[in-house]
């Protein structure tokens, strides 16, 4: 409760949300990730947080970003392993399956540690995530880098 007290006296507005992010929270979704798992599945959990909070945190936290980045490259490397695994299990008559499978998999690794597994110049892409938060209503950036800042 302490915790909630002090993140509210450092609100610049009375009436904004309580930032609820917490290091353990932060952590276990982290894990999770770099277990494998999707943040839909991870986010679906009763004790867990919304996706739309998950990746506002990932905008204000430094520190759950860097987690995050990391959790992803491990997330690669393990998809890299799956991938293998299909390889190596192909037998003649499921090759365009096991095919599907692995350029599938190639695509997603490619996406989540581009500088590992993507191909040639593509893979020089940034290592920081971009967070923004956009009405659907009317598309409007509601929230996001230098989004609020004047």
């Amino acid at each position: 409760m302490e915790l909630i007290e002090a993140r509210k006296a450092r609100r610049k507005h009375d009436w904004g949300r309580c930032d609820l992010y917490a290091v353990e929270i932060g952590e276990a979704i982290c894990r999770r990730i770099a277990a494998g798992e999707s943040m839909v599945d991870i986010c679906a959990g009763p004790d867990m947080p919304v996706t739309g909070t998950v990746y506002e945190w990932l905008r204000v936290h430094p520190d759950f970003s860097d987690m995050y980045v990391q959790a992803r490259g491990v997330q690669a490397e393990l998809l890299a392993d799956e991938a293998w695994t299909i390889a190596k299990a192909a037998a003649p008559t499921t090759v365009p399956v096991a095919r599907l499978q692995f350029d599938v998999i190639r695509w997603r690794a490619a996406r989540l540690a581009p500088k590992v597994w993507g191909e040639g110049d593509k893979a020089s892409g940034p290592t920081k995530i971009n967070v923004f938060v956009q009405r659907f209503s009317d598309g409007a950036v509601i929230s996001g880098p230098g989004v609020g800042e004047r």
